[in-house]
């Protein structure tokens, strides 16, 4: 048995999510896309083509008006309305990757307006909010009719800081996110609300804001108001990291610390968390499918109690992933 997965917005993720669904994925396909910005010619190109990710190996072309993608067909429309696309007919799930959907009441809107069921590539404000390995028991997936998946940053925090807080205990901390370029950024200096976003992306180490410190209150309720962070997002195109100093409750050291994210990592976080021992850099995790990558080498523990942990993401690949996997569960449970 199949199930039909629609997806709205064929931007970074969406193309992505495309990719591993028509790859050949055992229970979900593609069967309509749908974004105002792209002709199917261009939507196929775009995904058969990427300068981060290389070319992909599979079939990507418009026949009859349609995307053939890996041999199967999909519809495609240009459509600015959720209900002029028609999803109720088209799809069993949709997979959001606009970034429009940022809180409940448009998330509702979406769903009246002809959606079945929902799962959104972004952090919103009263729906669940889901990150595999850390709170998806906490949820009756079965039944949910619209989830988030949260964030790449939150995907890649909320591994590490569980483990470290079943551990040790997180009584606090500061997050920062050395994060790649985004669509956002600019290449020239323009005008933006965020004054530093707005400088030119290539040139400079750009400060900005990030929500994932807040989201983290979402997904682990009991570290709600316990760490506060922002993101620099820096002139790569691809893999980012985190940098985390947390106050732990319990005395520990370096080696305990890394050897517990090991046996997480080996147990219930495989394929999520992983531990790295090699001086790799951030090139090395281009491509990488986990949520977050320790990078055991970089680990300190100041006093016993003052904790620094450094973990690298593909901050496109391992999210898309997350995502799938994510629809997967929400129509099989």
């Amino acid at each position: 048995m199949s199930f039909r997965i629609g997806i709205n917005g064929f931007g970074r993720i969406g193309r992505l999510v495309a990719r591993q669904i028509a790859a050949s994925h055992p229970v979900l396909r593609i069967s309509h896309i749908n974004d105002p910005a792209l002709a199917p010619a261009q939507a196929a190109h775009l995904l058969a083509f990427d300068s981060v990710h290389g070319r992909w190996e599979h079939r990507a072309r418009v026949t009859d008006n349609r995307l053939d993608l890996n041999g199967h067909t999909c519809g495609f429309s240009r459509e600015k309305e959720t209900a002029a696309v028609g999803w109720q007919d088209k799809a069993d799930l949709v997979i959001d990757c606009t970034g429009r959907l940022k809180n409940a009441e448009e998330v509702n809107q979406a769903l009246a307006a002809s959606m079945p069921r929902l799962l959104v590539s972004q952090p919103v404000d009263g729906i669940p909010n889901i990150v595999l390995g850390v709170n998806d028991a906490s949820v009756i997936l079965a039944d949910a009719q619209a989830v988030c998946a949260a964030s790449c940053t939150t995907n890649c925090l909320a591994p590490v800081v569980s483990v470290l807080h079943q551990n040790f205990g997180v009584t606090g901390g500061f997050v920062t996110t050395i994060h790649g370029l985004t669509n956002d950024q600019a290449l020239l200096d323009q005008a933006h609300s965020d004054w530093r976003r707005g400088r030119a992306a290539n040139e400079s180490l750009i400060p900005t804001s990030s929500g994932f410190a807040s989201a983290i209150g979402r997904v682990l309720p009991e570290l709600a108001g316990r760490l506060e962070g922002y993101a620099v997002r820096a002139p790569v195109v691809n893999a980012s990291l985190i940098d985390a100093c947390l106050q732990l409750g319990k005395a520990t050291n370096r080696e305990e610390v890394n050897a517990v994210l090991a046996a997480a990592a080996a147990g219930p976080l495989r394929n999520i968390l992983a531990v790295e021992h090699r001086q790799l850099v951030s090139a090395d995790y281009r491509g990488d499918t986990h949520s977050a990558t320790v990078d055991a080498a970089l680990t300190q523990v100041q006093g016993g109690h003052l904790l620094k942990v450094v973990a690298w993401y593909d901050n496109e690949t391992g999210y898309s992933h997350r995502l799938v996997e994510l629809a997967a569960r929400l129509l099989t449970s």
